[in-house]
């Protein structure tokens, strides 16, 4: 479910699991995430990951359209592993 399921010929960065996108060795250095979190973000601003390295789910309903998703989003993850950070 959560084993990388395109081809390195299709793409170097995005990786995608089943129904979700995760995080591997080869897109580790776009986002605050570890190795092994799954993520998937949606219309009007929804975005949810899971990261079980850190035991942590995070949310973020904004329901706001045109969507300011990339912006928004990118702040609250590093502010989110700031905060759990030691």
């Amino acid at each position: 479910m959560l084993t990388n399921q395109l081809s390195d010929k299709i793409t170097d960065t995005s990786q995608f699991c089943l129904g979700f996108g995760v995080e591997t060795s080869k897109n580790d250095h776009l986002s605050p995430f570890t190795i092994g979190s799954f993520t998937w973000g949606g219309a009007f601003a929804t975005l949810y990951w899971a990261d079980p390295k850190e035991k942590l789910v995070a949310l973020l309903y904004l329901q706001i359209v045109p969507n300011p998703q990339s912006e928004i989003a990118n702040k609250y993850k590093i502010l989110t592993y700031q905060a759990i950070t030691d």
